[in-house]
């Protein structure tokens, strides 16, 4: 087996935990670009906010929430922060949907 067919099967094994991380966790997780508009989100999501996973799709991440003013301020600093490569904590947000 050559060396990139290798390569490719443990990229598709990561990619396999990733995803079956992401589905099955227990706590909302979002994937966003850096507009904040949101590309994807767990089961988990539709459960707590009570919306279906296609109404979440498209639509602004902050706009979710109470103060998106606020949230939109910490989302700009944090995404500011991991562009120069740093790793940050979960942040935990309530939304009002």
């Amino acid at each position: 087996m050559g060396f990139i067919v290798i390569l490719e099967q443990k990229l598709q094994v990561s990619e396999q935990r990733f995803q079956h991380l992401f589905e099955n966790s227990p706590y909302s997780v979002f994937l966003l670009e850096l507009n904040g508009e949101i590309i994807d989100c767990n089961n988990a999501s539709e459960i707590i906010l009570k919306i279906k996973k296609e109404q979440l799709i498209g639509r602004i991440f902050t706009n979710i929430f109470p103060d998106p003013s606020k949230l939109s301020k910490l989302l700009k600093e944090r995404i500011e922060i991991m562009k120069k490569g740093k790793i940050l904590k979960p942040l935990e947000l309530c939304a009002m949907v």
